[in-house]
């Protein structure tokens, strides 16, 4: 019955990987008239979700314009206009999409700005160029 809750939750992970961490911790402790010095070593476990890209991009898009495609904000955060489904600045469009990987020079273009995403934030690490894009890892 548990198992059924859990398998229904939203927030029950597919997918996990586990990695180790150690932690040292130093005490002391009272024997006799000395106080010793005694190191231990604590050995934990971390469980981080695997995500994937489509998992990642679905997101972005999410926090970025709602899945509209055609999204235009005229005023972001830095006061600068910001474009389409990932709300691409102009001049990053401009250096990455259409100079960098060569690609059409339409930027309310859905699936074109996500293959240049794709790119950008896989391959050439530029993800930090979205803020929100932390939240989805």
């Amino acid at each position: 019955m548990a198992s059924q809750a859990l398998a229904k939750s939203p927030f029950c992970l597919k997918q996990s990987k586990i990695s180790f961490y150690q932690e040292k911790k130093e005490c002391v402790c009272k024997i006799g008239k000395y106080l010793p010095e005694i190191k231990t070593q604590v050995l934990g476990v971390r469980i981080e979700p695997i995500v994937s890209k489509n998992e990642i991009l679905n997101c972005l898009i999410k926090l970025e314009s709602s899945g509209i495609e055609t999204k235009i904000n005229p005023h972001d955060t830095d006061g600068n206009p910001r474009y389409g489904l990932l709300q691409y600045y102009l001049p990053t469009w401009y250096e990455w999409c259409v100079g960098k990987y060569n690609l059409p020079d339409e930027i309310l273009n859905g699936n074109v700005q996500l293959e240049c995403a794709t790119r950008m934030i896989f391959e050439d690490k530029q993800g930090w160029r979205w803020p929100p894009l932390k939240k989805c890892l």
